[in-house]
């Protein structure tokens, strides 16, 4: 279902956000660290961190709709990826060195684009590892074809 690219779009080091509603229909988003592509492209393993967390898991427990939007930091190239809670697991080690490669290629890309040397001191430690199994994938990039349809799982 995600194409080459856009696998390489999620797992680079670009901006995540994951949008979620509680079961009263309150809006929620938080910030992803990593995104890694499971093998039947479809699937996304997303590490977070912090306490920020927390609403995003009790939504996604009581209303499993998640939206995950990945963007390029230096060229806005974004992708809204809607689908579906599968579960919350414990990072293992590749998680964490995951996450750790994440953050140094965030780092990396917003100093490239004049985001402040302060940024250097994000540290991301991956507290627990959300799966989504995407059923839709649009287009988000500013500009014509903006919430266009890419793909959308026929089951």
């Amino acid at each position: 279902m995600l194409t080459p690219e856009l696998k390489l779009l999620a797992e680079e080091g670009c901006a995540i956000h994951i949008g979620s509603t509680s079961a009263s229909g309150e809006p929620d988003a938080v910030r992803g660290f990593s995104v890694l592509v499971e093998p039947d492209d479809r699937t996304l393993r997303i590490g977070l961190c912090g306490g920020w967390m927390e609403p995003l898991l009790t939504n996604v427990r009581e209303q499993p709709r998640v939206s995950v939007t990945v963007s390029r930091l230096a060229t806005f190239e974004s992708f809204q990826l809607k689908g579906a809670f599968v579960g919350v697991e414990e990072p293992n080690e590749e998680d964490h060195a995951r996450v750790a490669r994440y953050a140094r290629a965030f780092v990396h890309g917003g100093l490239a684009i004049g985001i402040p040397e302060s940024l250097h001191r994000l540290r991301v430690e991956a507290e627990r590892m959300l799966r989504v199994r995407v059923d839709v994938v649009r287009r988000q990039t500013p500009g014509p074809g903006a919430g266009e349809t890419i793909h959308e799982a026929s089951s």
